[in-house]
């Protein structure tokens, strides 16, 4: 059964409010996998273009242990990407909350900045794999 806290998406629709909804599977959550406790999603319902967190619906056998992070930062209208910077113990369940955290924060990626980081991983990684260890690269004496 699901635990739905504040605004659904459609209720939030229905008083014009534009939703942005984030999905995350229990099946991508390792201590539900651990726990045989997959079945199972979180949908935070998001207000468009902002972090602020409008409702949400957790389907999960530990539901009503777990949304207590949601209902908290329902209250304290504090956002999603907050709940993406609190350390999350792993591996726990409630660890679905930051996964939603990073899912909403991946899709904020423009493809400019996309290409930058990949630019900037490619020219770092290059610079880390180039470097020589001194004592590696000399030559090995050979005794005879």
């Amino acid at each position: 059964m699901p635990t739905p806290t504040s605004l659904a998406a459609a209720d939030a629709e229905a008083r014009g409010i534009p939703v942005e909804t984030v999905r995350v599977d229990l099946p991508h959550v390792d201590r539900a996998v651990l726990d045989d406790a997959s079945d199972g999603f979180l949908k935070v319902y998001l207000r468009a273009g902002t972090d602020k967190i409008l409702g949400g619906t957790l389907v999960a056998t530990h539901a009503g242990e777990m949304i207590s992070e949601l209902t908290l930062a329902i209250s304290n209208e504090l956002g999603l990407r907050t709940i993406g910077r609190t350390i999350h113990p792993y591996p726990t369940q409630a660890e679905v909350f930051r996964k939603a955290a990073d899912a909403w924060r991946k899709r904020k990626l423009t493809p400019r900045v996309a290409s930058l980081f990949k630019q900037w991983f490619r020219v770092f990684t290059w610079a880390v794999s180039d470097r020589r260890d001194p004592v590696v690269a000399m030559p090995t004496p050979v005794v005879e």
